[in-house]
């Protein structure tokens, strides 16, 4: 009997034995997910998405431009680190990937990356908290499916002086302005105040003309190159009636811009101070400046003496676009990966509602806004602004990383156009003389690239 009950007590620890063996056996490992991302920005996420998901391993996967950096701007050699992180990319194979515009817009067209589609229409993923902006834009640079999502955007608008306007009995800018509207309400202050300009362009080494110039012609998509038959086509006379009237404003003083060298940091850094960069309008000299959401923390840290509002950016009024917004961190997944539902988690945590919110003022400190619209906590008086106009698939954020139209050439043309309008300043041609004479330089420069 005794001998029995052993044995039984033997069957049963045996039982149990191989019970839990079973259950070890099925304990599944953690994925490993490899995470190609800068430095600082993986160290905000990582230890908090860890913690939450214990399945999940993050291993980070250093971009070329951290590991081996590039020095002063050259647009070959940014050819060329193009190419080399995307080849590094491939041969590193991370599950997800932190992108810049062209990487995305190239990586997605060639296939490589998973469609969100599905992902974003998920019940969980509250689509209608998401910049509409953003996913527009995404599509557009990713062949109408969606590759990628940004956790930020950067976006900008006139902030005006509205003491200074009240004071002069000017009427105060509207939202979406024609550039035509907003420089003639530029004129009237310059004419009324002496010594005080309408429109602030900024601060650069150089004159922003052709910023200008080139910025409002975006607003009604007109192109100075014609891609596609490598042809120049600046010497029209809707460019020229935008020259004509930019040049109007520099001459009126409507427009006025400060051109100085940058100050070099301890580090090494070229850069502007505040005071440098805004002076003009911060002094009250200039009553509007185009700014970003950012530019609301240096009017309160410089303690302006002036009540100032914002409104967005001026649009052409037969499309009602901006051309200012762009992606900030886009993040997306390798098609290659066999992670993808895992990738998915850390992406959707990366934009979560609660994260967004927690970082919604650091966030715009620095200039960006958050993709979730509803994370601007009580900011949306101020937020509007900036959103309220649908992206232009013409935009500024097109225009900076175009790859149908040599990078080099780009920066020859603005020397050229700056250069043709400082002549103007001059006196020594007229605006469809410059213009004649710019096409045909400038298509002489073009032609090299052919």
């Amino acid at each position: 009997m005794k001998r029995k009950f052993m044995i039984g007590w033997i069957g049963i620890a045996v039982l149990l034995s191989t019970q839990a063996c079973t259950k070890v056996e099925k304990i599944k490992e953690p994925v490993t997910l490899k995470v190609w991302s800068w430095e600082g920005n993986y160290g905000d996420y990582a230890t908090d998405f860890a913690g939450a998901h214990e399945g999940i391993r993050l291993v980070r996967v250093a971009p070329i431009d951290e590991t081996n950096p590039m020095n002063g701007y050259d647009p070959e050699k940014m050819k060329q680190r193009f190419e080399q992180t995307l080849q590094a990319i491939e041969e590193l194979q991370p599950d997800v990937l932190l992108l810049e515009i062209p990487q995305y817009i190239k990586l997605a067209r060639e296939g490589k990356l998973a469609s969100l589609e599905q992902r974003v229409k998920r019940k969980d993923f509250n689509e209608a908290t998401y910049s509409p902006s953003l996913l527009t834009m995404l599509r557009i640079q990713g062949s109408d499916e969606l590759y990628g999502l940004a956790d930020n955007l950067y976006s900008e608008a006139i902030y005006y002086n509205k003491t200074l306007l009240n004071k002069n009995q000017i009427p105060l800018p509207q939202s979406s302005m024609s550039w035509e509207e907003t420089l003639r309400l530029a004129d009237r202050v310059s004419n009324t105040n002496a010594g005080i300009a309408g429109y602030f362009a900024g601060t650069d080494e150089r004159t922003r003309a052709w910023a200008i110039i080139s910025g409002i012609g975006m607003t009604s998509k007109l192109q100075y190159v014609n891609a596609k038959d490598k042809i120049v086509t600046i010497h029209t006379p809707a460019w020229a009636k935008i020259w004509q009237m930019v040049l109007d404003g520099y001459k009126s003083g409507a427009i006025i811009e400060n051109t100085q060298e940058m100050s070099v940091n301890r580090g090494g850094h070229n850069y502007y101070k505040p005071e440098d960069s805004y002076g003009l309008f911060l002094s009250g000299k200039a009553a509007m400046i185009k700014a970003s959401p950012g530019f609301k923390d240096i009017l309160s840290e410089q303690k302006v003496g002036f009540e100032w509002g914002v409104v967005a950016e001026p649009s052409d009024p037969t499309l009602k676009e901006g051309i200012s917004m762009q992606p900030l961190n886009i993040y997306a997944i390798s098609a290659a990966s066999p992670y993808k539902d895992e990738a998915w988690q850390l992406i959707d945590y990366l934009i979560s509602e609660e994260r967004q919110k927690r970082q919604a003022a650091a966030v715009m400190s620095m200039g960006g806004l958050p993709a979730r619209i509803d994370a601007n906590q009580g900011e949306d008086s101020f937020i509007k602004p900036f959103v309220e106009l649908p992206p232009s698939p013409e935009g500024q954020f097109v225009e900076f990383y175009r790859d149908d139209i040599p990078n080099s050439f780009i920066d020859s043309f603005s020397l050229l156009a700056d250069a043709y309008f400082l002549k103007l300043l001059d006196g020594t041609l007229s605006v469809d003389e410059a213009l004649k004479q710019l096409q045909e330089e400038a298509q002489a420069e073009f032609n090299k690239f052919k």
